[in-house]
């Protein structure tokens, strides 16, 4: 079975993303639409500007789906 990790970024001062690394955070879903659906509900919790949601699976990791960045300032 895949795992599912979610990946947050807000903006910094200059309106830019940056990383929280201790915003990764595994999601339980058993395919990729829940995995999707379980992190824009909990992004929308977390006031997330962006993020990506990252499969792992047979020691392979790709990005499975990015969302929009939020206009204007920080999130």
């Amino acid at each position: 079975m895949p795992d599912y990790m979610m990946d947050c970024f807000y903006r910094d001062h200059e309106g830019r993303l940056d990383r929280v690394s201790h915003e990764s955070r595994p999601l339980l879903a058993h395919d990729e639409r829940a995995a999707i659906s379980e992190a824009e509900r909990v992004a929308i919790l977390a006031k997330t500007a962006y993020f990506e949601i990252r499969v792992t699976a047979l020691m392979k990791t790709r990005i499975i789906y990015v969302s929009n960045v939020k206009e204007g300032g920080r999130a």
